[in-house]
């Protein structure tokens, strides 16, 4: 067993580590969430969608923030209604 562990020491190390990186982002992101900050970038903290999304309406009328699709599907970007 102990062989085992010295021929897989690098790999068992950089295993922790990309673990280790892994939970500081998620709770890095629960602490955001707590906090109300959104994903989307816009402060609202309500996790603002694409205008199909499902969530969209309540989103932009619970905290007033207009989220829309830029170029790609992928992409959200917030805008204040003035």
């Amino acid at each position: 067993m102990l062989t085992w562990i010295y021929q897989n020491l690098a790999t068992i190390i950089i295993s922790l580590i990309i673990v280790a990186v892994v939970a500081i982002i998620i709770i890095s992101m629960v602490r955001n969430k707590k906090k109300g900050k959104s994903s989307c970038g816009c402060g609202c903290g309500c996790g603002c969608g694409c205008p199909n999304s499902p969530m969209s309406d309540s989103c932009n009328s619970s905290c007033g923030c207009g989220c829309g699709c830029s170029n790609s599907p992928m992409s959200c970007s917030c805008h204040s209604k003035k």
